[in-house]
């Protein structure tokens, strides 16, 4: 089943385009905000590398379960996505939105790895010697730009019947990932919402750039118009009392007071995932690709 499209004037696709730059824009510039202040400054380093160091205290079952998840995401696995989301464009004869969609999520992931490359790293922090990243340079986490934009590329070539549902459980998956590298100690917090961020700014430059060349107008589903938004609220709302039931609820013996930075660190990343995937699925609720 088609989804009804409804007429779109020039003006309607300026708009949309134009609101895809300023999120592009904001998150381009959020960022080198989180780069120069997590990353160049000392108080920064020092909090970074308190969340990596205090993340054992959030007890070996909990680390465990963190790099299970993180274990999951395999070469196999992004190529059967990667796949399947070009399986979707020629199946729903949008084979243009498929091929866009792995476009991106290439660039995306090429861009974050090359900046992991490029990007200096000062030590700045006496903790620095404390966490086993011998002084590399870690900014922006790789496992967690794949796990963002692999969500984000298959929102971008599914219906907007589906798009709701893909967002929402593509969410909970892809901030399990961006927490889980804190968890695990593959990352630092700064290089898991610094991924986040650069995705989001990475697909809405796309969409920016899409929209007037292959903009297609369909009606909203009753999904996106309801359950988005208070998904959007209640995934923030259940991000932010996990982590304070963690901080103050004892789970066992081996549970101890987690650090100030540790649980900060772990809501700014939730928090950050929730609003990437669900904002671009409202974004993106009247939208579809030629």
């Amino acid at each position: 089943m088609t989804e009804p499209s409804v007429s779109a004037d020039s003006d309607d696709v300026d708009r949309r385009a134009r609101d895809f730059v300023k999120v592009a824009v904001l998150a381009g510039v959020v960022v080198v905000l989180v780069y120069l202040l997590a990353v160049q400054t000392s108080w920064g380093q020092t909090w970074d590398d308190s969340a990596v160091i205090e993340r054992v205290k959030a007890g070996k079952k909990q680390i465990g379960r963190a790099k299970e998840v993180l274990e999951t995401i395999r070469l196999p696995l992004l190529i059967a996505a990667l796949a399947l989301v070009v399986i979707i464009g020629v199946w729903r004869k949008k084979l243009r939105a498929g091929i866009a969609a792995v476009t991106v999520f290439a660039g995306t992931v090429l861009l974050a790895e090359l900046l992991k490359l490029l990007l200096p790293r000062p030590v700045l922090s006496g903790l620095e010697s404390q966490v086993k990243f011998d002084g590399l340079n870690t900014f922006p986490s790789g496992t967690t730009t794949v796990a963002t934009s692999l969500v984000l590329a298959i929102m971008l070539v599914c219906s907007v019947r589906v798009r709701p549902w893909i967002a929402i459980v593509g969410v909970v998956w892809a901030a399990t990932v961006a927490w889980g590298v804190l968890a695990a100690g593959w990352h630092r917090p700064s290089d898991a919402i610094g991924a986040v961020v650069l995705t989001t700014a990475c697909f809405a430059g796309a969409m920016a750039w899409l929209l007037p060349r292959y903009w297609h107008s369909v009606a909203p589903s009753t999904l996106s118009k309801s359950v988005l938004p208070v998904s959007f609220l209640l995934l923030g709302v259940i991000a932010v009392a996990a982590r304070a039931i963690n901080w103050w609820v004892p789970r066992g013996a081996d549970w101890q007071l987690d650090s100030a930075a540790y649980v900060s660190a772990s809501i700014l990343i939730l928090v950050s995932s929730c609003v990437s995937i669900l904002g671009f699925a409202w974004m993106m609720r009247s939208v579809d690709l030629r």
